[in-house]
């Protein structure tokens, strides 16, 4: 019990002061989520991520934190790169690949891609994303989220 409720400040720190860190972006760009998903498609997920910023027109870095309610509780932090492709009326999609850590079984750095679309309609702003975690070809993610 004390774990968790250490990972989980953790978490929260960490996604209480990345915006600090990252700044603000700009409208129909990678915005800051609050999310829920599945990892490993059963076991319970929740998290958040911010962007941090551009490093061009199309490429920007985002951090994540994921909480995932599995045999044992796990805590992952990892940094994304993501490449934004051109937005449309209603949705952006993008392609990305990170690395990050891994708390709560022993610890590891695994490497992860991404794949998602930001969609945009009127005051609500939601974020469909799957993460293919590299360590492990079952630790498979998906993702909803909506923006904070």
């Amino acid at each position: 019990m004390r774990k968790s409720a250490l990972y989980c400040g953790m978490l929260l720190a960490l996604l209480w002061l990345a915006p600090i860190a990252g700044g603000r972006a700009q409208s129909r760009a990678p915005m800051d989520v609050a999310k829920f998903g599945l990892f490993q498609l059963n076991h319970p997920a929740f998290g958040g991520k911010v962007n941090l910023g551009y490093l061009s027109p199309h490429l920007n870095v985002t951090l994540d934190g994921d909480l995932v309610f599995a045999r044992d509780l796990l805590l992952f932090v990892d940094v994304t790169l993501r490449y934004m492709f051109p937005a449309q009326r209603h949705a952006r999609p993008y392609l990305g690949a990170g690395a990050g850590i891994r708390l709560g079984d022993g610890g590891s750095v695994p490497a992860h891609l991404a794949g998602g679309v930001q969609l945009y309609f009127d005051t609500l702003p939601i974020l469909l994303e799957a993460k293919w975690h590299l360590e492990n070809p079952e630790a498979f993610s998906v993702w909803f989220g909506v923006q904070l």
